[in-house]
């Protein structure tokens, strides 16, 4: 993730995240952080510590915040921890007993993406062009599947893993039985969700819907702005426009039409979407909060202060999980939230 621009999350970025990546490549490909070998235990144990190092310095919703470096990336919930892609090669472990990092494990290249699914995790790879497969009891890296021009959208569901390219504009279908590309299809955006029986990405100017069997177009559902992400959940397909507009969209699937447009922060960058009972959350990478939308009002109620590239956001055993990219830490907020 930090040795090349386009492997960084989010990957359409302003000059500010640019410029960073582009120095920490060289600071540590010096440094020689990839020298250990695949699935190794590359380190652990890492405490939770609030911003600034003072318990004052939490917001209240707040439950602990935990240090994670160099720059946490992705996450998921998935066979008892939460698992964050790190900048230097690695996936972290959090054991969410004790809201502290267990493991850290070294899968090399750029590590962006992660889900889970047929017993195991897996991790997109924004540079290197590739899917890795790790086995989440030790490490081991199961295996590796070339994506051409590198992966950045991943979902899991129809009996596949589904990832979206970033440079070659597409999709490829992953059957884990033989852990192969079985199908392609181009696409313009970079990211990729399923649901409602269909298989969803991003595009310049909307959302395309495709069939999960032969791939072919279902529809196509016009949005006011490109869109950079995507999520299922709440009865509706979820889409935010990242760095191309201020603006989150609510798909209805039934008429593959937009049910809602919701005006985000200015210059806010409405990332990564997630789902818990009655509440959406959107993670804005530039103003450093988590929006909270009422799907029944379709509408934001609550903007939350959550740290320095809040982008990412994961719901997981019992909280929301907020993903600080420049301030190299993972926030947890119980759920629900209490007003």
């Amino acid at each position: 993730m930090v040795e090349a621009d386009n492997a960084t999350r989010p990957l359409q970025l302003g000059a500010r995240r640019r410029s960073l990546i582009a120095g920490l490549c060289v600071v540590l490909t010096v440094a020689g952080c990839a020298r250990t070998q695949d699935g190794d235990t590359a380190g652990g144990g890492a405490p939770r510590t609030p911003p600034g190092g003072t318990a004052a310095a939490l917001p209240p919703y707040v439950t602990d915040s935990i240090k994670l470096s160099p720059l946490p990336n992705f996450a998921v919930g998935a066979f008892g921890s939460l698992w964050v892609t790190l900048g230097n090669g690695t996936v972290a472990a959090i054991d969410p007993s004790k809201s502290e990092v267990v493991k850290e494990y070294r899968v090399g290249g750029k590590p962006g993406p992660i889900v889970s699914g047929f017993g195991s995790l897996w991790v997109a790879d924004g540079g290197t062009g590739r899917l890795t497969r790790i086995d989440p009891r030790n490490g081991k890296v199961i295996a590796r599947i070339r994506i051409p021009g590198g992966a950045y959208g991943l979902a899991v569901g129809f009996g596949s893993v589904w990832t979206a390219g970033v440079q070659w504009q597409g999709l490829a279908k992953v059957d884990p039985r033989t852990n192969k590309v079985t199908a392609r299809h181009p696409a313009d955006g970079n990211d990729i969700a399923v649901g409602f029986g269909s298989v969803w990405v991003t595009g310049d100017s909307d959302v395309t819907r495709l069939s999960p069997h032969d791939l072919s177009v279902e529809s196509h559902v016009k949005t006011r702005t490109s869109v950079h992400s995507l999520g299922v959940g709440s009865g509706s397909v979820w889409a935010s426009s990242g760095d191309g507009g201020d603006y989150v969209y609510r798909v209805d699937p039934k008429r593959n039409a937009l049910a809602a447009t919701i005006k985000t922060d200015a210059a806010s960058f409405p990332d990564r979407v997630a789902f818990s009972p009655g509440a959406v959350w959107v993670g804005e990478f530039q103003s450093g909060k988590v929006l909270d939308i009422d799907p029944k009002q379709s509408a934001i109620v609550r903007r939350l202060p959550a740290g320095d590239g809040s982008a990412v956001v994961t719901v997981a055993f019992g909280s929301l999980w907020v993903v600080n990219f420049y301030s190299n830490s993972v926030w947890r907020i119980s759920l629900p939230l209490k007003d």
